[in-house]
């Protein structure tokens, strides 16, 4: 993780410590905010009553996005960057709301999905852990990490019937399953 975002998360962190916040919910919702997350874990677990992996990557330590996909695509190329039409199609997102999510993405520097990660397994301390799964579009990485929380009860897992922009395609649906992980 660069210099600039470690220092922004930990000025959050730091604010969530000033405003006495003893109980946080965590979202990550993709693999291009999986760095900041995994960093603000670690600096807050103890504090943190639940959190939830939305379609998200679960690098191990050492690992990148890059590395993930490999274990499920061996050669195959890095992932695009994620900007314009395609790849709204490519994360399933419904043929209405396409157009309007294609204008809101923005190419990510390599370094989001290129980067190593270090991962303490912090986030294994966390009382409360969710998972949510989609099921157009879903890709092999996450499915594999779906069907290998499904087995532990320790965690929480749903699927969703929508694209990886599930909060588009089912924002309602989203929205129990959130309130139901606090």
């Amino acid at each position: 993780m660069s210099a600039a975002s470690r220092g922004k998360n930990l000025r959050l962190t730091e604010r969530s410590s000033q405003q006495g916040v003893r109980e946080a919910v965590i979202l990550c919702e993709d693999a291009q905010i999986i760095t900041f997350v995994a960093d603000i874990v670690q600096q807050v677990v103890s504090r943190l009553a639940s959190i939830v992996y939305l379609d998200a990557f679960l690098p191990a330590d050492g690992q990148s996005v890059v590395d993930v996909g490999q274990q499920y695509a061996p050669g195959a190329p890095p992932p695009p960057p994620f900007s314009g039409a395609g790849a709204a199609a490519f994360f399933g997102v419904n043929e209405k709301d396409r157009p309007w999510v294609a204008s809101k993405l923005t190419e990510q520097p390599p370094g989001t999905v290129t980067e190593k990660l270090r991962v303490t397994g912090a986030f294994l301390k966390v009382p409360r852990k969710s998972f949510i799964g989609v099921t157009k579009g879903e890709q092999p990485f996450f499915k594999a990490l779906a069907d290998r929380y499904a087995a532990d009860p320790a965690w929480q897992v749903h699927r969703v019937d929508g694209g990886h922009d599930v909060m588009i395609d089912k924002p309602d649906e989203l929205t129990a399953l959130l309130e139901a992980a606090i």
